[in-house]
């Protein structure tokens, strides 16, 4: 099962890092974190970017570091 990336606007190096960290994921890869409130998962793309997947990973969203808080955090 492949995984599905959306999210706003970003440059178009963010999106490739992003897409090639959900390849790994998709081959087996531990490339996520469990975020503790929800256990949500979570991957790191910069230091400014979170892809966030609250469907185990069937789905994921870019988000900034910022969104990505305020969304687990809810």
């Amino acid at each position: 099962m492949r995984a599905r990336l959306s999210g706003p606007q970003a440059d178009r190096r963010i999106y490739a890092k992003a897409a090639a960290l959900l390849s790994r994921f998709d081959r087996g890869e531990k490339v996520y974190t469990k975020t503790k409130r929800h256990a949500y998962l979570e991957i790191r793309v910069t230091s400014w970017w979170r892809l966030l997947s609250k469907n185990r990973g069937a789905s994921w969203k870019l988000m900034t570091h910022a969104a990505f808080d305020n969304e687990v955090n809810r």
